[in-house]
């Protein structure tokens, strides 16, 4: 007998082997770089791409290059399903350097994939002296100094922290750049650790940048990272140093290999140095108040503002969805939904809010959309006020205000027919053709008994059904009208599921030890509840705000379990910080328990 488990697993048996038969006979292996003629002060990067299934394809073998320094710098993996054939690929990423100028060849990659060797094509490149690019080459004298090494760092490996401005605006982005140089080659992975950042809200800014540099007649690799900085409040801000801990071997040099230097000078590993940055400061200065718009909310950047709505003609009770965009660079995630002054005509819902951040050219940036949905009441022709934006751009160091097109509605009387309480009629008459005969009975027996119902307990509660029926759609109807007239009042019932469905998904998080995700859902889940419940945005509720709002409201040992809580979620998601307590569940329970005492205060 076939059943549906063994049709199953047939299917699954077939395209698994459908698979595995088209990626291994799909195999290749290409090698390309990104420039065939180089400069001897820069470097080419080789991209090795094999086509087969990952799981079956061996670490590539890299030739013996002796004119080149290579570096592996990392690997991907991408998996296709196109017109119904499956295909995967690997693809490994190296940093080549030259030693010399001249024509050079780098020899074939190979790479095994399930016990079958495939081999590259040889790649030929061509070193030219520096800055005689397609000239005929010449060897090359040293590279002059670029960078200055610090006076007590390590004349093979040191690092360096700088910011790209010394003077900042509130929440103006700052640019940290994080280098580490190193001359010699060092065994296993260095440990960085950041600094706290304590006062700046972070972002990370990447890729890593990867290269070499030539210092004081000394080449080194060079490890560049960089990280976006927004400065929270005004005053002198100091960012303590990098610390990072390697393990360097010095008897093998990036640049210089002598094989019999293994067996001449054998020596005692040197043990785990650790480097130290410099320190940084920053001047913040306060944004001005003078000339300050009303509905300024802090963003600050270059921005652009855009409101338009999906039809300008509608009839009654039908919803036009208005879309308010704003785009450009700056910490866009703290640009708040703006105002939106709605004639009394209309009822209008907050719907969604998107945001789709980009860090083009290590610039934080996007775009945010918000959508409102607006449903008029009654028919006429009604303006709709434009849309006001302001921000502050730090290189004007001046308020800009913006405003989007003023709309006109054309509302008409709704086509649907209503009956007289204002709902649709949907009753529709019966005919009189339908006749229900039925013959009467002349045989009737005395001996039947004739019960009384309305003796019952059950006939009077069938006949109190209906009633009760009546009064509960009734009040289900005035809660329904309530919620969706009262804005605030929604949003102050459903706070506490909301919350909880928050906080389900900081679990998740927790479960795929994601550490930061937990905490910023943690962080989103309480405020998210305080906001909802004293109707206020969320984005807009900072420590002093919400401090100010529950006074007098909750009790002050409660507003100090919340502040707190909102504390350790910015250390933890802001700081770089591991959580090494194990502590994440009773950290969750904690939060329950503080809404629990939130919601008992606002019900008083």
């Amino acid at each position: 007998m076939i059943t549906y488990r063994n049709m199953f697993s047939a299917c699954t048996l077939i395209m698994a082997l459908l698979f595995s038969g088209q990626v291994y006979g799909a195999v290749s292996i290409d090698a390309r770089v990104d420039k065939n003629v180089v400069s001897f002060d820069d470097q080419v990067t080789l991209t090795l791409n094999v086509n087969a299934d990952a799981r079956s394809i061996s670490n590539p073998e890299m030739p013996e290059i002796k004119e080149f320094e290579i570096y592996s710098s990392g690997s991907s993996q991408s998996y296709n399903f196109i017109n119904g054939e499956i295909s995967s690929s690997v693809t490994y990423t190296y940093v080549i350097a030259p030693y010399d100028t001249g024509n050079f060849v780098i020899p074939p990659f190979s790479v095994r994939v399930q016990g079958r060797e495939y081999k590259s094509d040889p790649i030929n490149i061509r070193v030219v002296d520096t800055g005689q690019k397609g000239k005929t080459a010449t060897k090359s004298p040293q590279r002059s100094t670029r960078t200055k090494k610090p006076k007590s760092a390590n004349d093979k490996l040191f690092i360096t922290a700088e910011l790209n401005k010394r003077k900042a605006y509130v929440n103006e982005q700052v640019i940290l750049t994080f280098k580490f140089y190193q001359a010699i080659r060092i065994r296993g992975n260095p440990e960085l650790e950041k600094p706290s950042f304590d006062g700046f809200w972070i972002e990370d800014l990447p890729p890593q940048k990867k290269y070499y540099e030539h210092i004081d007649g000394t080449r080194y690799y060079v490890v560049e990272i960089k990280t976006a900085l927004f400065p929270t409040s005004p005053g002198e801000k100091e960012i303590d140093p990098f610390k990072l801990t390697i393990m360097p071997d010095e008897f093998s040099t990036f640049f210089g290999r002598d094989p019999f230097d293994a067996f001449f000078n054998r020596r005692k590993p040197s043990q785990p140095e650790v480097l130290y940055s410099n320190r940084l400061k920053l001047d913040v200065k306060p944004l001005p108040v003078e000339n300050k718009p009303a509905n300024f909310t802090g963003a600050v950047g270059q921005f652009s503002l855009r409101a338009a709505p999906d039809v300008v003609e509608v009839e009654v009770n039908e919803p036009i969805n208005y879309t308010i965009t704003i785009t450009g660079s700056g910490n866009i995630k703290a640009v708040d939904r703006p105002e939106l002054n709605v004639p009394p005509e209309f009822r209008s819902y907050p719907s969604n809010a998107s945001e789709n951040i980009n860090k083009n050219n290590y610039r934080l940036g996007g775009t945010r959309v918000f959508e409102e949905v607006l449903i008029p009441k009654s028919p006429g022709t009604f303006e709709l006020s434009p849309v006001r934006f302001s921000y502050f751009d730090p290189d004007k160091e001046k308020y800009i205000r913006m405003e989007s097109k003023s709309y006109s509605f054309k509302v008409n009387p709704s086509s649907v027919a209503e009956s007289e309480n204002g709902l649709p009629s949907a009753i529709q008459d019966i005919g009189t053709s339908v006749k229900d005969l039925r013959y009467l009975k002349t045989d009737l027996s005395v001996k039947q008994s004739r019960v009384v119902y309305y003796n019952s307990p059950v006939f009077w509660v069938l006949q109190a059904l209906p009633i009760f029926a009546v009064f509960g759609v009734l009040a289900l109807r005035k809660r329904k009208d309530k919620m969706e007239g009262d804005i605030a009042y929604a949003r102050s019932k459903r706070a506490k599921a909301v919350a909880n469905k928050v906080l389900k998904s900081a679990r998740e998080y927790l479960n795929g030890d994601d550490q930061r995700q937990f905490y910023q859902a943690i962080s989103k889940a309480l405020t998210g509840y305080i906001a909802d419940k004293l109707s206020v945005s969320a984005s807009g509720l900072t420590t002093d705000t919400l401090k100010e709002s529950l006074n007098g409201k909750v009790p002050e040992s409660t507003i100090k379990e919340s502040l707190e809580i909102l504390r350790t979620c910015d250390f933890y998601r802001f700081a770089s910080i591991e959580d090494t307590d194990n502590q994440s569940e009773q950290f969750v329970e904690r939060v329950q328990d503080n809404i629990m005492e939130l919601e008992k205060s606002f019900k008083k």
